[in-house]
């Protein structure tokens, strides 16, 4: 009889990334689909040391459930730079870029210019018009 010892598979266990990876299994060459998943760190200083051809999408979770994603793009020409190599990191989804007070003029208010929900964008302040109800 056969001891089997389960381990549980991790992300370094997968091929991550875009595009297609090459093996051999059993005798037979196969084109296999890679995994587009991001890796999970706790700090840009984190997301700088990884292997970037490793894990080329990451998300960086900075306070309690808010979270950036970023992409590898070797051709980008700013962003995150990684500790080695050239690229940068760049931002895909923030969770926490964008606030509004949720704040208006009301119903038929559009002549006195308050028609709008005021949205901050990264820093920019957006005035968006909407139709005076805000749910």
């Amino acid at each position: 009889m056969t001891n089997v010892v389960k381990a549980l598979g991790c992300v370094e266990d997968l091929q991550l990334g875009l595009d297609t990876e090459d093996q051999t299994r059993n005798d037979v060459a196969m084109s296999l689909h890679r995994v587009d998943i991001h890796v999970a760190v706790t700090s840009v200083a984190l997301l700088q040391a990884l292997d970037v051809a490793k894990f080329p999408t990451a998300r960086v979770y900075t306070t309690g459930v808010a979270y950036i994603d970023y992409r590898f793009d070797a051709f980008a020409t700013e962003g995150i730079a990684p500790t080695t190599g050239t690229g940068f990191w760049v931002v895909m989804v923030n969770s926490g870029v964008a606030s509004s007070d949720g704040t208006t003029g009301g119903l038929n208010s559009a002549g006195a210019g308050s028609q709008f929900v005021a949205v901050t964008i990264q820093g920019v302040t957006y005035r968006m018009l909407h139709d005076g109800v805000i749910a």
